[in-house]
């Protein structure tokens, strides 16, 4: 069992769940100021105490607060986070949020929010009730799902990329935009591998100039044809 410890204003070792990242306070060149051992380090640029017997490899953390906040020198306070090593979660797999309901159990992956699942190599989930279960893939928003490799999904209530594609390959899409509710998931853009762009409504161009022009995929059809009807008449197709 490990237990963290840092340093107080008084000089004092206290447990507290919060570690300080490798490469330490002073960047990539300073110490990190964390120390592993069973007793107390007498170095005073050590701040941060892991009571353990083991090493920085073999050591699993799971620390668990209340929420996040942002201190006056521009410092993060990492809250009801949980930086895991551990094979019933994934290797370093991190969740924030809430720490009882999300799910990182994809190796390198992140969930934060409300019921979130990352369970991909690299993916990350946020917002409530979101899976990113392709291979570095990113779901936000509500209710989404991202469901291959390196695919962004935001929005609410997707309609899933179709592809009969394993998880860690390219599916159809490499983003999707989802609004529609919990009785009928839709879609109101998509954009596939090859650029090929469909969106639900019109598109409008020259936004907030006089040149503005909206068209709808009906009018365009309408023109379409008018265009192959002349061509016909004057006999070019």
């Amino acid at each position: 069992m490990s237990i963290l410890k840092i340093k107080n204003e008084q000089g004092q070792w206290v447990e507290l769940p919060v570690i300080k990242g490798t490469d330490g306070k002073d960047g990539a060149d300073g110490k990190s100021g964390v120390y592993i051992g069973t007793e107390a380090p007498t170095d005073e640029d050590m701040d941060v105490w892991i009571d353990s017997d083991g090493t920085a490899d073999d050591i699993v953390t799971d620390v668990q607060v209340n929420n996040v906040s942002v201190v006056n020198n521009g410092v993060a306070k990492l809250h009801e986070l949980r930086y895991i090593k551990d094979s019933s979660y994934g290797n370093y797999g991190i969740i924030e949020g809430n720490v009882n309901t999300n799910i990182a159990n994809g190796m390198y992956s992140h969930a934060e929010g409300h019921s979130t699942k990352a369970s991909s190599a690299g993916s990350h989930a946020e917002g409530i009730l979101t899976v990113s279960s392709g291979g570095a893939s990113h779901a936000e928003g509500m209710y989404t799902t991202a469901n291959h490799r390196s695919q962004h999904v935001f929005g609410e209530y997707n309609i899933e990329d179709p592809s009969t594609s394993v998880k860690d390959k390219r599916g159809n899409y490499v983003e999707i935009v989802g609004n529609g509710d919990s009785d009928s998931p839709s879609n109101a853009r998509t954009l596939d591998w090859s650029g090929n762009e469909k969106i639900a409504g019109s598109l409008t161009l020259g936004m907030d100039t006089q040149d503005e022009v909206t068209i709808t995929a009906t009018e365009l059809k309408a023109l379409k044809d008018d265009y192959s009807s002349a061509l016909t008449a004057l006999g070019v197709i």
